[in-house]
């Protein structure tokens, strides 16, 4: 027909540059008539021009930097993650020239980098370490410590790193017997380095050592650039900004899991409890890593236009950020039992009313019992369907108490529990014996659109439609 001449047309004068070839086939398989697909003739009437020569058609290498780019890009997080391993499936030559050509790598084959680390464990070791460092201007510094909560965490170990491959580990915590150095000698010798406003200090989530230096009475001034943070800027969206993830995306490195030093569950141990040296080895390696995707983001950023944003905004709210955290929240701990010991009066009260409804005791926590009481014995109508039987949520249970008072109990039952959980029985565990406060945490990097939240605990989420939800943030006092 005349659309697939055209389209014959259209392909026999193209030549493949840019986009172009894109667009043809978009307009080939948009216009062309499907049963002119049928006309072999046709087909093979078609020559698509491609400009190319013998040497262009050689089998060529995998850029391993440019594929995990752009899987990160398209959201592929697993293929980015396995690029390494996908390139090693090709055939040979493929495979050899993609190991033994990425300029663009830091780490070009990861497996066969030897990476410099410097075990400082001795007073002289350490003063060599600190005519070294004053002679820096920018450096990584990533704290080991004996938690998560910044609050809470003491200082394990120091690893710094300014040069590709380098690191430095300065232990004052470590199992009995380990050479160690002076945790306040070290922390006293670094002051005035960590202090200074002109020398730029990255890591990896940076406002976490900002906490624990802060909590250990040092105020760290001369924030450089957080890859996290950067990460979030060039790509908003992305599950994933931890060093691990940007390591595999950037450098093409898998680095060392920290469940290999300290365990998971219940007999994970202190990162104090593991072998200096095997510390050592993890925790520069953090420091390294964090150093050189540094190195990589910052370009990136400044290349598409964003460092003015990173440098100005987000680098001085991390902070601020910190600031509100070391600051904290105080809340009247008697004030939320009180409450607690309401809630808890209505709730028994509430569960005696839905027995007298159902007419026997169940369980309201159990979906399987309820549906059986709702649909089964009160023959309610079934609204809503799941995998596992008919819904018993929110919105089902809203409906129903149109036909019935139990549903509507339930409702309640559900929304002062959550209350009483999650808030009033649980605020008074979080607050810190040393401050008298709950220090939450505020997440510059976990949502797309850009806005704050926080966690442990989450304190944007306590309700405010009810009486009790509202009188809950009556508990939260000035300091």
């Amino acid at each position: 027909g005349p659309q697939a001449q055209a389209a014959y047309h259209l392909i026999m004068d193209t030549v493949l540059v840019g986009r172009i070839e894109a667009d043809n086939l978009i307009v080939f398989s948009t216009n062309l008539d499907p049963r002119d697909l049928v006309d072999d003739a046709f087909l093979r009437r078609i020559r698509y021009k491609i400009k190319i020569d013998w040497e262009d058609a050689r089998v060529g290498q995998a850029d391993v930097q440019k594929l995990r780019r752009l899987f990160r890009e398209l959201g592929f997080q697993r293929l980015a993650r396995e690029v390494q391993h996908l390139v090693s499936q090709l055939p040979s030559r493929v495979a050899e020239s993609s190991a033994t050509d990425r300029q663009g790598e830091l780490f070009a084959r990861p497996e066969t980098v030897e990476r410099q680390w410097n075990l400082v464990d001795t007073p002289e070791k350490f003063e060599s370490f600190l005519n070294e460092l004053r002679t820096q201007k920018k450096f990584c510094v990533d704290l080991e410590t004996t938690g998560l909560e910044e609050m809470r965490a003491d200082i394990v170990g120091w690893a710094f790193s300014w040069k590709t491959h380098t690191g430095h580990y300065l232990p004052v915590q470590g199992p009995p017997g380990q050479r160690r150095l002076d945790a306040r000698k070290v922390l006293e010798a670094l002051r005035p380095m960590l202090e200074d406003p002109h020398i730029e200090v990255i890591n990896q989530n940076i406002k976490y050592d900002m906490l624990v230096l802060r909590r250990a009475g040092v105020q760290l001034r001369g924030i450089g650039l957080d890859p996290m943070v950067g990460s979030y800027l060039l790509d908003a969206g992305a599950r994933s900004h931890s060093l691990e993830t940007l390591a595999e995306v950037y450098l093409g490195h898998r680095m060392i899991p920290i469940k290999d030093l300290i365990g998971s569950g219940r007999l994970q141990k202190s990162m104090a409890d593991v072998d200096i040296e095997t510390v050592a080895e993890y925790a520069t390696e953090d420091a390294d890593v964090a150093w050189q995707v540094a190195t990589v983001i910052e370009d990136r950023l400044r290349s598409e236009g964003l460092w003015d944003l990173y440098w100005d905004l987000e680098r001085p709210l991390i902070s601020v950020l910190a600031e509100m955290e070391f600051a904290g929240i105080r809340v009247d701990v008697d004030e939320l039992r009180r409450q607690s010991d309401e809630i808890g009066r209505q709730l028994d009260d509430i569960i005696c009313q839905v027995y007298k409804l159902a007419g026997h005791e169940f369980n309201l926590d159990s979906p399987k019992q309820l549906r059986t009481i709702l649909f089964d014995e009160l023959n309610l109508p079934v609204l809503k369907k799941t995998k596992t039987g008919p819904s018993t949520d929110q919105s089902v249970l809203e409906k129903l108490a149109l036909l019935h008072p139990l549903p509507e109990r339930i409702i309640r039952h559900r929304q002062l529990a959550k209350l009483k959980n999650t808030y009033l029985d649980a605020l008074p565990r979080l607050v810190n014996p040393e401050t008298g406060k709950i220090h939450t945490s505020f997440q510059q990097v976990a949502t797309a659109t850009g806005r704050l939240s926080s966690t442990n605990p989450n304190l944007q989420n306590i309700p405010i439609r009810t009486e009790e939800g509202r009188n809950v943030r009556r508990a939260f006092v000035p300091s």
